[in-house]
């Protein structure tokens, strides 16, 4: 693209003395500039510059058009392959490449169990991400950085068309970035055999929260070759990716990496470090008798006993993945169950979420539930949706849920009174009624209804709602789609304002006729009809305000409400139940605590 100063073959032949007496006077009369540094020389080599070829820091990646008039580059690696001698380490940046790196298909997703079936996917090597970004020549863009959920032990960032980036970086004009980071032991393990002479991130045990940060670090060395600014990143995730970055908020690791961040159906654990080691020791003698190192739990229990540290390490750290893998049975899901995250005082706080109302890293941030989130898993368990119980257990249980995952949290963030304004939300669209109004099929409605996972598309202005179908139950139809897409619509600009501004009732001065109005009071220039104004929350209110996204087959039906839903009043819709249904319910909620 650089083109020289001087064209040696045309021009007419200028008089040598001339050009030397007029190139001496401009030296003398120019101001002596200082050397660029080298700081801006790399700014300049990492500068958004329209093309699909783009330069980062490690070499040069080439991506390809997608849809929505965006442009896409997939598989990037941001860290080496966590594999061999780095299995349960800290990330390391990765290798330089100087060859044209082909960034046209995603990357492998981590080690994993595939859903239904059982058997294991994925790769070792399995750190990478994917750049989304407008095709058109705008630079200092916003950054989302989604991180996918799964139980941290299942999934991928392109798990479902929902998660791509192509909808919200054409809708909301960011640079959006999709991760993949280590899952399940490998992403979370603790051991003092690994621990010996680590360094203190290797030593924690999180390495999945690890690879999150380091990609984060990745970004903002970056990000700015692709358009994005790196002082305007916000991080969001469902379930274990809402989970995962609300540990950001507590890792001293994370500060001055991100700036905003969206919650969406996250969730807290009770494990400790002690849990997680006395997990990690079970995990060894398991894998003693399955490897025929020993026959029986007393034979591995002894050999356990006196194995040298440096010798468990090396062991461990040479066994297949896939062999580590088979001694877990995993949900339908792929899901398996192990401790995460590792509360080790050092990359994450060791007094666990009783550290959110001091959080180490303190932005912005949405964070919400769906009405009835844990119907998906009551289906999947081959629950009978007919039976008056399973309504009754998912209004409870995504009551808790709400109570635990939203409004607890942010009451212990608005508790600080550094905390920037926390937005709450509950997601309804879906949710079954007794009375015929759904705006999903009757039987879709009552055995999914506003299930966890729904609000995905919604927020990321994708086209499909997993894939549409969910094993034969028809989301989509041509009675909810005009509404559906209206209320999508209203919430990819929330997020879009949030984005970019950090408050989701700010416009982006771009986006509208008047510089700095809220869409609320500029309806006329909004994509939807209007935007509520989204009051945030406050921990001192006793009805704190919270937004509700719905939508009949008629009309988006968003609005504010007020309330606090906490584990009392759960326990007070308990009691409004006839017996023996009321006993059933308590028993089933004790259970799955």
């Amino acid at each position: 693209m650089n083109k020289d100063i001087y064209d040696k073959n045309s021009g007419r032949a200028r008089n040598t003395a001339a050009v030397v007496f007029v190139m001496a006077a401009i030296w003398l009369i120019t101001p002596l500039r200082p050397a660029v540094s080298a700081d801006e020389q790399k700014a300049a080599m990492l500068a958004w510059g329209g093309d699909l070829v783009v330069q980062t820091a490690y070499g040069l990646v080439k991506g390809k058009k997608d849809k929505n008039d965006t442009l896409t580059w997939l598989g990037i690696p941001y860290a080496s392959p966590p594999a061999g001698d780095l299995r349960w380490k800290a990330p390391q940046p990765p290798q330089a490449w100087s060859d044209i790196r082909d960034a046209t298909h995603f990357g492998s997703r981590a080690l994993q169990k595939k859903a239904i079936l059982g058997w294991t996917e994925g790769s070792e090597d399995c750190l990478y991400l994917n750049v989304w970004r407008p095709a058109d020549a705008s630079t200092d863009l916003p950054v989302y950085v989604w991180i996918h959920g799964g139980g941290n032990s299942s999934g991928a960032s392109n798990a479902i068309p929902d998660y791509y980036g192509n909808g919200l970086a054409s809708k909301a004009h960011v640079v959006f970035v999709s991760i993949n980071y280590r899952l399940g032991i490998f992403g979370w393990f603790s051991h003092p055999a690994l621990r010996e002479n680590a360094d203190p991130d290797s030593a924690s045990g999180n390495f999945g929260t690890l690879d999150i940060i380091q990609a984060l670090r990745w970004i903002q060395e970056n990000i700015a070759a692709f358009g994005g600014n790196p002082d305007r990143v916000t991080v969001a995730g469902e379930s274990s990716g809402a989970f995962n970055a609300l540990t950001l908020l507590m890792s001293p690791r994370a500060q001055g990496l991100f700036h905003q961040a969206v919650i969406e159906s996250g969730y807290k654990t009770a494990t400790t470090k002690e849990t997680a080691e006395t997990f990690a020791n079970e995990l060894i003698k398991k894998l003693l008798i399955r490897e025929k190192k020993a026959s029986t739990i007393a034979e591995a229990e002894d050999l356990f006993a006196h194995l040298p540290q440096k010798e468990l390490a090396q062991w461990l750290r040479s066994l297949p993945a896939k062999n580590m893998l088979a001694v877990f049975k995993s949900a339908p899901s792929g899901m398996i169950s192990f401790p995460y995250p590792v509360w080790d005082g050092d990359v994450l706080p060791s007094t666990g979420f009783d550290a959110l109302a001091d959080a180490a890293v303190r932005v912005p941030i949405i964070i919400g539930t769906n009405k009835e989130e844990t119907k998906i898993f009551q289906w999947l368990g081959r629950a009978n949706s007919k039976d008056p119980f399973y309504q009754a257990y998912a209004e409870l249980s995504s009551a808790r849920w709400k109570a635990d995952g939203a409004d607890g949290m942010a009451d212990a963030l608005t508790s600080n009174p550094d905390q920037p304004p926390v937005y709450v939300y509950r997601f309804d669209w879906g949710a079954y009624h007794p009375d015929g109004t759904n705006v999903l099929p009757e039987a879709v409605a009552r055995r999914l209804g506003a299930f966890h996972s729904l609000e995905i598309s919604f927020f990321l202005g994708t086209d499909t709602i997993h894939g549409n179908i969910i094993l034969f139950n028809q989301i989509i139809t041509k009675e909810n789609e005009k509404e559906l897409r209206a209320l999508q619509n209203q919430m990819v600009s929330f997020i879009r304002n949030f984005a970019w501004t950090g408050d989701p009732n700010l416009a982006p001065e771009w986006s509208i006729a008047s510089p700095g109005m809220s869409l609320a009071d500029n309806a006329e220039t909004s994509s939807v009809t209007a935007l509520p104004f989204w009051l945030p929350w406050h921990a001192d209110e006793p009805d704190p305000a919270f937004i509700v996204f719905d939508a009949t087959r008629t009309e988006v039906a968003t609005s504010i409400a007020r309330g606090r839903m906490t584990r009392t009043k759960v326990q007070e819709m308990l009691s409004q139940y006839p017996e023996p249904l009321q006993s059933r319910l308590r028993e089933a909620l004790e259970k799955n605590e």
